[in-house]
């Protein structure tokens, strides 16, 4: 559905995302809408795809982190913040921040946090005292990777960091890389869960550097946004405990998983 906000044109869209009867409904900017908001007023179909993996993943991925809380971080959530509301509603993570770096797409943010707030009954009791935002457990903040200052709050805290096509041809990679190590540094079971477009659009070299440069464990996986296929060759099982491949031709996106230590292996 296309309509007017104010002066801007935007496009309203109902997402299946294969699991359970209700569709995550995202607000974004239309076709010829406002251009000051760039790339990140468009429903990119990356973070779709990261929201339909993780729906995947939903039984594997814990929720509650070690000491209960689970909290989620999704980094330049954009306008929609696709990941992070799937973290929410689909795997249980009651804590979840909506982080962007332009603060012009910060209230496309919160309005589709209380677009979904409203539209479903919660599965659990809201959390009270320890959550900012009209979001209630869903969080929206701005966070620049690129300014130290700007994640103070969330450094050691974080369970899990999501991300999809954060990078872009001459964009660098050390700054989002070592914000990663630091916002994981809550434990070795922390993780960050990031999605490109195979190259990474012309930053993979850069950002495989980058995740070596700062010593994080390095894993990939890629799939396919329309299907998950069956395990092949020598990939090592997903972070969920199956592997997700792609058989007879070229994955559409690759899941990075980023650990501060060793990837445990289960006999």
């Amino acid at each position: 559905v296309v309509f007017w906000l104010g002066q801007e044109l935007r496009m309203l869209e109902v997402l299946d995302l294969g699991f359970g009867e209700q569709g995550l409904a995202v607000v974004s900017h239309a076709v010829g809408g406002a251009k000051s908001v760039g790339s990140g007023g468009k429903r990119w179909d990356g973070s779709l795809a990261l929201g339909k993996w993780l729906v995947d993943q939903r039984r594997q991925l814990a929720s509650g982190g070690e000491d209960g809380h689970g909290l989620v971080l999704e980094l330049g959530a954009g306008c929609a913040g696709i990941p992070g509301l799937v973290a929410h509603y689909y795997l249980g993570f009651p804590r979840v921040v909506l982080s962007e770096s332009r603060p012009q797409l910060l209230s496309d943010l919160e309005r589709n946090v209380r677009l979904n707030k409203r539209s479903r009954a919660p599965a659990e009791p809201e959390h009270d005292g320890s959550h900012r935002g009209s979001g209630g457990a869903l969080d929206v903040a701005f966070l620049d990777w690129e300014d130290p200052s700007s994640y103070t709050d969330w450094v050691g805290r974080v369970d899990l960091v999501l991300g999809s096509e954060l990078l872009w041809a001459g964009c660098p990679a050390l700054p989002l890389v070592t914000t990663l190590a630091q916002l994981l540094s809550a434990s070795s079971q922390a993780r960050a869960l990031l999605l490109f477009p195979p190259g990474g659009r012309g930053t993979e070299e850069a950002f495989r550097e980058a995740v070596e440069q700062v010593g994080l464990v390095h894993r990939t996986w890629p799939i396919c946004s329309t299907a998950a296929s069956k395990p092949g060759g020598e990939q090592p099982s997903s972070p969920a405990g199956s592997a997700v491949g792609v058989e007879g031709g070229s994955p559409e996106f690759i899941v990075h998983e980023l650990r501060l230590g060793p990837v445990e292996t289960k006999e």
